[in-house]
Order: structure tokens, then sequence, then C-alpha cells
């Protein structure tokens, strides 16, 4: 969702940093994007696409009706079997929530994964409510 259209990842792609900074993307996912936008014949594939009217543009979906996680604070620690850490970021952010990347006294959840980091004990030692992944898929209605 960061960039919405393949254009403007395309410009993106041109600063590994830039695509590194953003969450989930590490140095070696930054690199091989770099590398297919670098690939001439990849970019003519791509722009053919776009002159034959494929839409290259992002589809978000959107959740009507109540929205049970606004106003909420949620921190992912660990690894998520069912869902990437993006899925869940979109999860929490469809039903009003947001994701955040410390723990705070004003955090709500704290969504534990295997072999989660120090976040897990700082939820604790600020009395934050945990949850495992079973509890977060029910709080977003993918049990």
């Amino acid at each position: 969702m960061r960039y919405g259209t393949l254009d403007r990842l395309r410009q993106a792609a041109a600063s590994e940093t830039e695509l590194a900074d953003i969450h989930g993307i590490g140095e070696t996912i930054a690199a091989s994007v770099q590398k297919f936008f670098g690939d001439e014949s990849n970019r003519r594939v791509l722009d053919e696409l776009g002159r034959l009217g494929v839409d290259l543009t992002e589809r978000t979906a959107t959740v009507e009706g109540p929205k049970p996680l606004a106003g909420k604070t949620l921190v992912l620690t660990g690894t998520l079997a069912g869902l990437t850490r993006e899925a869940a970021r979109e999860a929490v952010e469809a039903l009003g929530g947001r994701v955040t990347a410390s723990v705070t006294r004003k955090t709500d959840y704290v969504v534990v994964g295997d072999a989660p980091g120090s976040k897990a004990d700082d939820a604790r030692r600020l009395g934050v409510e945990t949850l495992d992944e079973a509890a977060f898929l029910r709080l977003v209605g993918q049990a």
C-alpha cells in the first residue's frame, strides 16, 4: 500500500535504501526488486501491459460496518505461522486499528508469535495484554 502503483514502485526501486526502509523488506528483497526493475526486458513487459490496459494499481479491500479495533494499538513480535506481518498489519488496519513498532503503556495488545523478541517481555513488564496467534486471528475475524 505504500506505493499504490507499479510506476511508483519502479521509481522507488531506484533507491535500494528506500525499499529497505519498508517494514518487512530487508536488503536482499530490496536488491531483488531493484534488479527486477533494472532489467530492460522486465520494464518493457510492464510498459506493454500498461499499454494493453492492464490496471497495475493496487487494490485494497475495505471492511464495511463496525471497526472493532478503532483506536486500538497493536504490536507484533515473533513469527506468525498463518500470515505475514504485512497481512497481519492490513487486517488490523482494515478493522480500524494501527500497528506500531514499540510497546508502550498505550499499547492495547501485543501479538506474540514464535521466537518473540524483547517486545513480549516489555508487554509483561508494562501489563499490556498479549495474544497468541490463534487469539489474534479470532480478534481480526480470521479464525
